[in-house]
């Protein structure tokens, strides 16, 4: 499969190179996505300079080059572990940046943000700029037909983020008056719709 994958840290964006890599193969219990969309978050960035990605190192045996990035990506279920229930090929799915382990107290009480042992999708584990990308489908959330895969790649963190923080945290009502700083990026465009 293609990929776009770094092999050390830098400013420059032409560290990232389009190479092939060997496309993964879904285990026991794994989903295999075929991306259709990625987006470009900050971690990607922080990732590629060298300020956010050394606790990947040595999780899951990964070496620390080369590396994927891509935290948000979205696609279709191309391939299915065995042990797997509730997807089919050809599911419209995107993985939650998030990669939880499902059974900590955290994940169990439906908090899978604050789980005990949570990895990043494209930090420590290969990511998402990549034609496919594989993960537990307990990270996978649905993507309506009627949704494109770029609105769903570019909505799915800032609207969690602003959703967590307005109406799970902050518990807004209608009605109620909030100020949005910071409304032209991601999160504060979200959030003001929300």
């Amino acid at each position: 499969m293609k990929a776009a994958v770094i092999h050390g840290y830098g400013e420059e964006f032409n560290i990232l190179r389009y190479e092939d890599v060997a496309t993964p193969e879904p285990g026991p219990g794994e989903v295999l996505v075929r991306v259709r969309a990625s987006a470009v978050n900050h971690c990607d960035t922080d990732l590629r300079r060298g300020l956010y990605g050394g606790e990947r190192l040595g999780v899951d045996g990964a070496e620390p080059f080369p590396w994927v990035m891509g935290v948000d990506a979205c696609g279709e279920v191309a391939a299915i572990g065995a042990g797997v229930d509730g997807f089919s090929e050809g599911d419209r799915v995107s993985p939650h940046f998030m990669l939880s382990c499902g059974t900590c107290r955290a994940c169990i009480d439906g908090k899978e943000n604050i789980c005990e042992s949570a990895g990043i999708l494209g930090v420590t584990s290969w990511g998402g700029y990549a034609e496919y990308v594989k993960c537990r489908p307990n990270h996978l959330i649905r993507i309506p037909d009627a949704l494109s895969f770029e609105d769903a790649v570019a909505g799915q963190i800032p609207f969690a983020t602003a959703w967590e923080a307005l109406v799970e945290v902050a518990q807004i009502r209608a009605g109620e008056s909030v100020l949005i700083t910071a409304a032209g990026g991601g999160v504060g465009s979200a959030a003001v719709q929300i």
